[in-house]
């Protein structure tokens, strides 16, 4: 599935890159990162300004394997009296990471080093079909095109005379 990815360089500069997601991993470039778990956002694009879509959205800080989690905050904006005499008091809603501190810690994990091992799991698999196949057998397939490649070799040489049989 195609998604985006917010990746936040410092605290105040960001790059937008597209990303897959296979396996409840988020996969850019070099780095992959866990997402099965986390929450994402909605991002809507217009199509030539005719079709409305939706694609999900990831907030990433480039060293944390983790994707931002945030959470909605309350606070007192402003309080004044109207014409009446009552009292109003208006708030702001704001979205604030639920724990920044989590996210710049400096960590020994990084995305691109969960690839790495993701990758070397996979070379590990790869290593049964390299092993021997027990005691005394012979790979058939290779000994078959062999024996077929050097009776066909052998026909062109009789054809062209190179060889004479009698």
């Amino acid at each position: 599935m195609n998604v985006r990815a917010l990746i936040f360089d410092t605290n105040y500069i960001a790059e937008m890159k597209k990303a897959k997601l296979e396996e409840g991993f988020l996969k850019i470039g070099n780095m992959q990162i866990p997402v099965d778990k986390s929450r994402h956002f909605t991002l809507k694009r217009k199509i030539f300004h005719l079709f409305t879509t939706t694609v999900p959205l990831f907030i990433l800080k480039w060293n944390s394997i983790y994707p931002m989690e945030f959470e909605v905050a309350e606070s007192k904006e402003a309080t004044y009296v109207d014409e009446s005499g009552r009292e109003i008091t208006l708030y702001r809603k704001e979205l604030v990471p639920a724990d920044i501190e989590f996210y710049e810690e400096k960590k020994k994990i990084y995305p691109e080093l969960v690839k790495d091992v993701a990758e070397i799991k996979f070379l590990k698999r790869m290593k049964s079909y390299l092993e021997p196949r027990g005691r005394g057998e012979l790979p058939i397939l290779p000994l078959l095109l062999a024996l077929i490649l050097g009776a066909v070799i052998m026909y062109f040489l009789i054809t062209s005379k190179l060889i004479v049989v009698r």
